[in-house]
This record gives C-alpha cells, structure tokens and sequence, in this order.
C-alpha cells in the first residue's frame, strides 16, 4: 500500500519557519500609527507659541541678574513664587538698583531673540518697590544690614546665624576672627570699604571679608540649602550685601583687606561683583563680563 505523502513545514537552511497569519494588516497598522505620530510631533514642533499679553503691563516680583548672553534680551529676571517668569531690560530705568527687591514694574512684553524663550518685559517704570525686609543692628560687630523678614536671627557661639522660616540651618551666617592674612577672593566695595568675597560654585556657598580694626576680620557666611536653590534666594543674599552700613571702625585705611589691585576695583565676572554707591560697573571684557567701577 501506498503510504500518503506527509506535510512537513517549510525550511530554508534546515530552519523552520513559523507560519504567521494576518501579519500583513498588522504591519500596515503599526505603519499607520507611526506615520501619524510623526505628523503630530512635527506640527507641534512648528506650532507657533501663544500670542503676548497686548498694552500695559504690570507685574510684581523679585528682580534678579541674569547672565550676561549675545544671543538673549533681558539683563535681569522677573522671579514670580520662585519661578523666572520675564526676562527684564530697561532704557529708562537702572534695574540694578532694585536687584533682591520684591518689585512691582510697568511695561510692554516683547518676544525674545528666541521666540520660544521667556518673553522680555521691557520696563517704562517702577511703581513701586514692597518692604519685605527688616534691618538688623549687630552692634557687636559694628554693623548692620537688612535681610528679608523670614530670616530669624539667633546668636550662639558660632555667631550671629539668620535661619529661614521654617528650615533648621542657618543661611547666613556673621562671626569675627582674628588673622585674616591668607583669606582669599574678589575684591568688593561695602559701604564703601574695600573687602574681599569668594564663591564655591560647587555649592553655592559665599563669603565675605571685611577687616573691622586690627587684626580682626567680619566674616559673613552665606550658605544656601543646595547649589540649585532658587534664584530668587541669591538674588536676596545680593540684596543683603547692598544694604550693609559699616560704623567709622572699619573707614581706616589701616582696616583695608589688601588685594593688590591698586585704585581701580573690578566689578563683574562670574561672582558678580559689585561696585560701592554712586559708581557704575564699565564692562571691558564682554566675554567674560569683566569690568571696572566708574563714578556716575
């Protein structure tokens, strides 16, 4: 008898191939639904941003530096709850003046050298600028200075600590020690008197140096919780620095922190430094941003 011949799979090279049914409409979908997806991204990428608030605008908030750019508008931030809402600029009004003040600004918004940045709000005037600060007399130390309200002061034998509202460490803090010799930094004006401020750009941390009689040194500590703690915390720190009154002590020539740089004090760079009431920072090296204090 004549044995039926018996099916046997397909083989190419001794392999079995798997017999798939209905793989054809499946892989047409899956085409489909990336065709699809790939129109999608593409008009959302070209899709223009919302239109600008039209006329007159006013907005209240902290005014912090922005980094210098050739590729950006705006010299300062608009900080709204902790949040860079507006790049700011001014042909009418020195924002400088107002840096780590809670502001309240009237102006135009524009759109920026990149549309899909923070839009520019380019300010006719200041109308006005919020009290949140409170001053301190530090009569140990012969100086006093402004924080914001919700930093509490405590003293104890590391010094004079300033703790936020609501956290355990301190964020600022002022002691006095002897020596100073070897204390490292860019030299910086407050109130007036030459003194010396570093930068840990690792961790956000500052200090300044500033010699108050003989051999003593005010140090101040500013120590933020983390390095990316919100800018709108150093643009209070900033703040802070501007607002320091140093009594007569510190006014002698002999109290001068030596920094070698003669009579013309840089200003700029990367720590920011300042120039004393009454001078303006004359940029130099706009790479860098490096300048030095002019009188206005």
């Amino acid at each position: 008898m004549l044995s039926k011949p018996v099916s046997t799979p397909a083989t190419i090279n001794h392999y079995s191939l798997p017999v798939v049914r209905g793989i054809e409409p499946f892989i047409i979908n899956y085409s489909l639904i990336l065709l699809i997806s790939f129109a999608l991204i593409s008009c959302s990428k070209n899709e223009p941003p919302p239109p600008l608030p039209e006329g007159l605008q006013t907005v209240t908030g902290v005014i912090s530096k922005a980094e210098l750019s050739f590729t950006r508008r705006g010299t300062h931030l608009l900080i709204i709850d902790g949040l860079p809402i507006y790049y700011v600029e001014s042909t009418t009004v020195n924002l400088s003046n107002f840096e780590g003040e809670r502001t309240s600004l009237s102006g135009f918004l524009e759109r920026n050298t990149n549309v899909n940045d923070i839009p520019v709000l380019v300010v006719e005037e200041v109308l006005e600028k919020e009290s949140d600060k409170t001053k301190s007399d530090l009569k140990e130390y012969a100086i006093s200075l402004e924080v914001p309200k919700d930093w509490r002061s405590f003293r104890s034998h590391d010094g004079i600590q300033f703790i936020i509202k609501g956290q355990t460490k301190p964020v600022l803090t002022l002691f006095m020690e002897a020596g100073g010799n070897d204390v490292q930094g860019f030299p910086v004006m407050i109130d007036g008197t030459k003194a010396l401020r570093s930068v840990d750009e690792k961790t956000g941390a500052e200090t300044v140096y500033i010699r108050r009689g003989g051999d003593e040194v005010l140090t101040l500590l500013f120590t933020p919780k983390s390095s990316v703690d919100s800018t709108e915390l150093k643009a209070k720190w900033m703040g802070v620095i501007r607002s320091i009154i140093l009594e007569n002590e510190g006014d002698d020539d002999s109290n001068i922190l030596s920094t070698g740089t003669g009579s013309v004090l840089p200003c700029g760079g990367t720590a920011g430094v300042l120039c004393p009431p009454g001078y303006f920072c004359d940029i130099t090296n706009l790479e860098e941003n490096i300048g030095v204090c002019k009188k206005m």
